[in-house]
Formats: structure tokens, sequence, C-alpha cells
């Protein structure tokens, strides 16, 4: 046998971040005692991960993925430690194997983000497809032009996977050309569920308070979901905010920053609404696992 993990772990601490302590160990072969304690280590940090993914999925849909969890997930599980300490080890020599335990910190939001990506979620639904197409609005101030439409983006795109939805990109072969009228088509090559379409803008308003050398910054930005497949427009939601700082783009990125959570407050009860209606059909439409 090349290595062994104890199935002794500790309740995880009190917190968002799940923390393990395991014992493993490893067989020696041809006396190698560090080959040996690497592999006790390996396989101690893959057991508090498979222990998170226990907490995290519902039996049902880990059973049922098991063989991508393991190929994805459970080999690769180094990835998903963000830390951890050994705290005690030794060669057990009478049975040849290496003994260790360690306190291991999950990095939860890492395995939970790789989970979606397989197309999994912890209730056992599919998650969502989202596609975010956003372009420049034609009143965004010279200085700010590029940044209100990318930096948005990527606030959007966070925010929506911290709400277990899965942010997909454009095919390679079929662009988004920054109009509307194409957006359905680009969202279906994407196999998105919903494609959100949108626009944002960005300009200083004033000098803020007088002394205080601020400048305020105004962001505006609308967005449309839709659903590639049938053309239904599942919302319409508009959102802005203005910010004060000494550094203009700094204002404009707290501005940014607030608009987006105004955003996605908006978007979320449809989005979540569309979601449990149509979880069997956006099962169908995955794209199959390798």
């Amino acid at each position: 046998m090349w290595g062994l993990v104890l199935a002794t772990l500790a309740p995880p601490a009190t917190g968002s971040v799940p923390i393990y302590q395991v014992e493993g160990q490893g067989a020696i072969l041809r006396d190698d005692q560090a080959a040996a304690r690497q592999r006790a280590l390996q396989g101690s940090l893959r057991q508090a991960v498979e222990r998170t993914v226990d907490e995290v999925l519902n039996d049902q849909v880990r059973v049922a993925n098991i063989q991508v969890l393991e190929e994805q997930v459970y080999q690769r599980a180094s990835r998903y430690i963000r830390s951890y300490r050994v705290l005690w080890e030794y060669p057990d020599v009478e049975l040849q194997v290496y003994r260790l335990r360690i306190e291991a910190e999950v990095a939860l939001e890492d395995l939970r983000a790789a989970i979606e990506r397989l197309g999994l979620s912890e209730s056992g639904q599919a998650a969502l497809r989202v596609l975010l197409l956003i372009g420049e609005a034609p009143e965004t101030e010279a200085r700010f032009r590029g940044q209100a439409a990318r930096v948005l983006r990527r606030l959007l795109r966070r925010q929506f996977e911290a709400d277990r939805f899965r942010v997909v990109q454009t095919a390679a072969e079929r662009p988004w050309d920054g109009q509307e009228t194409s957006a359905l088509e680009v969202a279906r090559a994407a196999n998105a569920d919903v494609v959100l379409v949108g626009s944002a803008s960005m300009r200083k308003t004033h000098d803020g308070v007088a002394g205080l050398a601020l400048q305020t910054v105004q962001v505006a930005a609308q967005m449309r979901a839709w659903v590639p497949q049938t053309g239904i427009q599942l919302a319409f939601k508009r959102a802005g905010m203005a910010a004060d700082h000494s550094d203009p783009f700094l204002a404009g990125q707290q501005a940014l920053e607030q608009t987006a959570a105004d955003l996605v407050t908006q978007l979320l009860p449809e989005l979540q609404t569309y979601r449990q209606q149509n979880a069997r059909i956006m099962e169908r439409r995955r794209p199959p696992r390798f």
C-alpha cells in the first residue's frame, strides 16, 4: 500500500474557513522516508478536501459525480489548501510506515468555484451559466473611456460567482461586436443559460466639497437579462452611484463597486426564479464532461 489516511477529523473551526486535523501514513519503500512522508502528507491534504466536499455537496450529487470529482478536484487537492502545519510526525520503523498529523485550512471559496466550474452546485441544481456583455455608453468622459465597462464587468463577475452562478466567456469563433441585436447569437454560441447585456458610463460631475480637494464621479449603468434560446427578456434594471475622492479614478472605482452591488441585488430574484423553474432544461443543455 502506498499510503493511507486515517479519518480522524476534527470538526471545522467556527467561521467560514474549514480547518481539519487529519492523521495520515505512507508506506516506507526502500528505506525512503522522505517519499513516504510526502505520500502521507498528500493523502492528508486530500482527505481534508474530501471532507469539505462532503459538506458542500449533498450525497446524491457527490456520488453521481464521483469520477469527475476524483479527476478534477481530489487528485489536485493541494490547490485547495490555503495553509497547513504539521502537529507531529515520526517514522514507524517496525511497521515500515511514516505517520503524521496535520492541521489543514481549506480554501473554501476556491473549492466552491472549482465545483461550480464542473457544473455542480451545493443544492444539486445545475449552476446557472451567465454571459456578461457590457459596452461603454457614449456619454462616458474621454479619460474614463474603457474603464467603466471593463471594471463593471469584472465586479459583476465576482459578485455573481459569489452567489453561485457560473460566468462563461464568449466563444472564440463568435465574439461580441458590441451590438445588443447580436447578443443572443453570441450567448447561444457560448452555451449560456442567460445573457446580461448592458452599458456603463462614468463622468466627473463637479469638484466636490469646497476646500477638501474632492472630486465627484458619477456612474450609471443599465442591464437587460435575456434567455438566449427563446429571446425572452427576464429583467431590465438600472443603477447609478456617485462617489467622492481626491483621485477621480478611485472615485470612479468606488462608484462602480456600489453600482455593481446594486445591479446584482436587483437581478438576483429574477435569475434565481428562472434557475429554479428551468433546472432540468438547463441540465440537458450542459456540454458533456470529460
